[in-house]
């Protein structure tokens, strides 16, 4: 374990010695450069079978970042159609019904639209790891940042 500081809130915490090349700080979530960094670069090593590979939380949480922030763009897109909608049937001098049947509309779309995003992406999220030690957030790489699957029994065998 090698001690780091973070320069934006300044906090000190311990890392491990596998840890990887850009780390996240775990008060503020700002990336850093790991100093302590290996930069030898090693075969990555084969995976046993019925194992999956671990994805850094950087990597997931900018792809959901992504995901929200496209979910909003369609949402809003949808909101703002259906309040145009509402303006054109007010100025049109619509029923009262045409306008509640636009608004009812409006809410079902951006709901159902909201519901579609958030199951797309959270469908094919793989699995992901986050180690604490002695109360000091750490990420793992290499042979410790795999996952095994198996059932005990199974990997008794």
């Amino acid at each position: 374990m090698k001690p780091v500081r973070c320069a934006t809130c300044d906090l000190q915490w311990n890392i491990r010695d596998d840890a990887p090349s850009v780390i996240t700080c775990p008060r503020c979530l700002a990336a850093l450069n790991n100093p302590y960094a290996q930069t030898t670069s090693t075969s990555p090593p084969t995976l046993p079978s019925g194992t999956k590979r671990v994805i850094a939380v950087e990597q997931q949480m900018k792809r959901d970042t992504r995901a929200g922030m496209i979910g909003i763009v369609v949402v809003l897109f949808i909101v703002v159609f259906g309040v145009l909608g509402l303006f054109a049937a007010g100025v049109s001098g619509a029923e009262s019904s045409t306008v509640l049947l636009i608004a009812l509309g409006m809410i079902v779309a951006a709901s159902v639209a909201a519901v579609i995003f958030s199951l797309k992406w959270k469908r094919g999220a793989p699995a992901s790891v986050a180690g604490i030690s002695g109360g000091a957030a750490s990420t793992t790489t290499g042979a410790a940042a795999i996952l095994n699957y198996q059932p005990a029994h199974a990997r008794s065998e």
